[in-house]
């Protein structure tokens, strides 16, 4: 029949130094984030508020640049505008 075996009196030790350790860490990490509260003093009365102006965007675009001569020589490989067929499955009857 087979016996369990035992752990030394080191290890356990060990063992329970660690465990014990890491309690203490999670014990303290809880504490310090969850159960204490802490006081911000937010002093608002001393700060000045300024309105934001929002400016109109112009969406003008300066394209004069592409009928100049790099853009205007590029070749075309293609044999034009892609056409779109008859979507989905073609009709066997």
């Amino acid at each position: 029949m087979l016996m369990p075996r035992q752990m030394s009196k080191s290890k356990k030790l060990a063992l329970g130094l660690v465990s014990l350790l890491l309690l203490a860490v999670i014990g303290y990490l809880v504490y310090t984030n969850f159960l204490t509260t802490t006081q911000v003093s937010t002093n608002l009365s001393d700060k000045k508020i300024q309105a934001i102006s929002i400016t109109k965007i112009e969406p003008n675009f300066a394209d004069d640049f592409l009928q100049k001569s790099p853009y205007i020589d590029l070749k075309t490989h293609l044999l034009g505008p892609v056409n779109v067929d008859n979507l989905g499955k073609q009709n066997p009857f």
